[in-house]
């Protein structure tokens, strides 16, 4: 029901807008900025596949649409319309047209498109904006002028990061955008540029070895250099240099038994390779917040004398730095950080940047609800929480926890905030009228079946500066 639910969504994303008069933008319009590790050989369609990959501009009028070509059917964006996170929206495969906004005051606006999934959702192209017929794309009012580039793995992705510990990951539950390395950068206005892919390691890629010294050909030092991780072509032309560099490998390595000699060499001459492709670039090695124990220990103790290493060869500036380890944030889907613990991790390493460059902090005014039973993400339009079996003389009560994980205040619109219809289904505790970055409220729903039966409802809630649509998803119940 729920891959049903998303071909239906697809479709809906995938209206054809040629019917009304509009102009197409090409992909090289100067007024475009781009962020992440993208492929510019043709500048009028360019490739990426990499999480994190942003499209950004401003455009005049009240609609613009994407044309994107895809591979696979796997690659999920968000869509961020002045300063609003408004949708979330699954690509299905070939080139298509996708309504990123519509309905607007016919003003200037801001629009990005974020890529949240990995590379092993396939590639897309970049094929052009479509904007209203007469209207155009102008300069950006606050362009990123520095960047940041990660390496790193699944917890780098935001893999899992919207699904409890024990749930089995995908792309449906994966959003590079709650990750730290996403809102470290935010937080210092830079572009983010993420090199990282689940499952990848410094050196080894074999689970149960024990005493692995031989480095895998599916290394990341191996294929850094690749514009997408599993071609050995194109070659990535490292025009645009980082200010800084963040990466965070080992956790898989010492996961799958590496050898500490091996791996603390490989990490010595990955640092050389950094610093050669990418001059002038201060570099950062860090550790945590999955690894515990000795393995957390050993880890350190080898990217420590890595970092020495390399300052001792005095070829630029290698710093270590640790974040805090996960768990008293509870855990995400296969031991993967929850939402909150990216947020904490994030804070750390915004600091700590901020006080080895002298970079200002100004966190993103960005605002993004979001939605979760438990810690389980409750997409807009997409998710359906299940009561279950409930007796009848016995109602059942869910938790919910309405959160703002972006750097704005989001403000709730009617009475009651948050709106529950269905037969059997009834509101018992409200949410309030604003909630400032970063806070969390619970609110809650009562299931009262008065006979045996199937019960269908939904969750509304309205936010003002959501201007298109409510964020909703349904609820369902079983009566016996």
């Amino acid at each position: 029901m729920k891959k049903l639910f998303f071909v239906v969504l697809t479709l809906i994303h995938c209206v054809f807008v040629f019917s009304s008069p509009a102009d197409t933008i090409p992909a090289n319009n100067s007024f475009i900025e781009y962020a992440g590790r993208v492929d510019f050989s043709n500048p009028l369609a360019p490739r990426y596949s990499y999480s994190g990959v942003s499209v950004r501009t401003c455009f005049q009028g009240t609609s613009i649409s994407a044309i994107l070509e895809d591979e696979k059917t796997k690659n999920e964006y968000i869509v961020i319309v002045d300063k609003v996170v408004t949708k979330r929206f699954r690509v299905s495969k070939g080139k298509k047209v996708y309504v990123l906004a519509s309905g607007l005051v016919n003003k200037t606006h801001e629009i990005e498109l974020y890529k949240i999934t990995e590379e092993f959702c396939g590639k897309t192209t970049f094929c052009g904006f479509i904007v209203d017929k007469g209207k155009k794309l102008v300069a950006l009012k606050d362009p990123r002028e520095r960047l940041i580039e990660y390496i790193g793995n699944s917890i780098m992705c935001g893999g899992s990061v919207e699904i409890p510990n024990g749930e089995k990951g995908n792309s449906t539950n994966e959003n590079h955008y709650l990750s730290y390395a996403a809102i470290t950068s935010r937080n210092l206005n830079a572009k983010n540029q993420a090199v990282c892919k689940s499952g990848v390691a410094l050196f080894a890629s074999t689970w149960g070895k024990a005493n692995i010294t031989v480095e895998s050909q599916g290394s990341m030092r191996n294929c850094y250099s690749r514009t997408f991780f599993g071609n050995a072509t194109p070659i990535f032309t490292f025009a645009q240099k980082p200010d800084l560099i963040c990466c965070n490998l080992g956790t898989n390595d010492f996961g799958k038994s590496a050898d500490s000699a091996s791996f603390t060499k490989c990490y010595i001459d990955f640092i050389d390779t950094l610093q050669t492709r990418n001059k002038h670039a201060d570099i950062i090695c860090l550790v945590g917040p999955r690894t515990t124990g000795e393995l957390l220990a050993k880890l350190r103790r080898c990217v420590k004398f890595a970092v020495d290493s390399a300052n001792a060869r005095n070829n630029g500036k290698v710093y270590f730095f640790e974040l805090s380890t996960q768990g008293a944030l509870g855990y995400g889907g296969g031991y993967h950080p929850t939402i909150a613990q990216h947020a904490k991790n994030a804070k750390e390493l915004t600091e700590y940047i901020s006080k080895i460059k002298g970079w200002e902090i100004t966190p993103s005014t960005t605002t993004y609800l979001n939605v979760r039973q438990g810690y389980k993400t409750m997409h807009s339009n997409v998710d359906t929480c299940k009561f279950g079996d409930v007796a009848l003389a016995t109602p059942q009560t869910i938790s919910f926890i309405l959160e703002n994980v972006g750097g704005g205040t989001i403000h709730l619109k009617g009475t009651p905030r948050v709106s529950v219809s269905g037969a059997g289904f009834s509101l018992e505790s409200d949410a309030p009228s604003v909630i400032t970055a970063g806070e969390s409220y619970t609110f809650q729903v009562k299931l009262a079946p008065s006979a045996v039966g199937e019960y269908n409802g939904t969750v509304s809630i309205a936010i003002d500066e959501l201007k298109e649509n409510n964020y909703n998803f349904s609820i369902s119940g079983i009566g016996n």
